[in-house]
């Protein structure tokens, strides 16, 4: 446990504790680290928790006390990366929303600059 932050620790205790398993571990995982927020904690280090962290480390406590198994492993990786798909896929499209956005502004300014030409020529006739 050399390394790991109070809270991490914390949170291990309560695992061994408690005998839970990997997705159990997880929500306690994600509810102490939202509690670690509100209460403005958050690494020894002042960076804030990230989830990957914390899974990270419980599949690796929870695989060296052989209470994770080869196929739980393998099925949380294919989900964490699926996880990691979809974000990807929702921040392209965030991306493309903001150039398509971008292009748009461009495109009115452009005819709003038209527009005001052509009634500046209307004046000036």
């Amino acid at each position: 446990m050399d390394g790991l932050t109070l809270l991490e620790r914390s949170l291990f205790i309560t695992i061994w504790s408690e005998n839970v398993d990997f997705h159990s571990a997880n929500r306690m995982a994600a509810e102490m680290t939202k509690r670690a927020a509100v209460e403005g904690s958050g690494l020894d280090d002042g960076r804030i928790y990230e989830s990957r962290r914390m899974k990270s480390i419980i599949k690796t406590y929870m695989k060296g006390e052989e209470r994770l198994s080869d196929e739980e492993e393998t099925g949380i990786t294919e989900q964490e990366a699926q996880e990691e798909e979809v974000k990807e896929e929702e921040l392209k499209e965030e991306e493309a929303k903001e150039e398509e956005a971008k292009e748009d502004e461009k495109s009115k300014t452009a005819q709003d600059e038209r527009k005001k030409k052509g009634k500046e020529e209307e004046e000036k006739n």
